[in-house]
């Protein structure tokens, strides 16, 4: 599954914030949830992240700064479909 989140994050993702918000890449190594790979993405007006853990979590919120309210609450869900697409819908559609 990690295969398919770094091809998500580079076919759907990057392309929809490129440009739009400062994108920072994070990864580690080893944790309490396996493997991380994720983005943090912000703008003056958005911010948010979208992290992927290997033992299947994913981790994501999105934040208005001016409003300074969630848009997204912080969420951490064990994910049981290689469909980010449908996981992130909201969040995406709000970026």
């Amino acid at each position: 599954m990690k295969e398919l989140f770094n091809l998500w994050k580079k076919n759907k993702l990057i392309p929809l914030i490129n440009g739009k918000y400062e994108i920072i890449n994070r990864t580690e190594p080893c944790g309490d949830l396996g493997e991380l790979i994720g983005i943090e993405f912000n703008s003056a007006q958005k911010g948010g992240y979208i992290f992927f853990w290997t033992n299947g979590y994913l981790g994501f919120q999105l934040v208005d700064y001016e409003k300074e309210i969630e848009l997204i609450e912080d969420s951490l869900v064990n994910i049981d479909t290689d469909d980010f697409d449908i996981l992130l819908g909201d969040l995406l559609g709000q970026l």
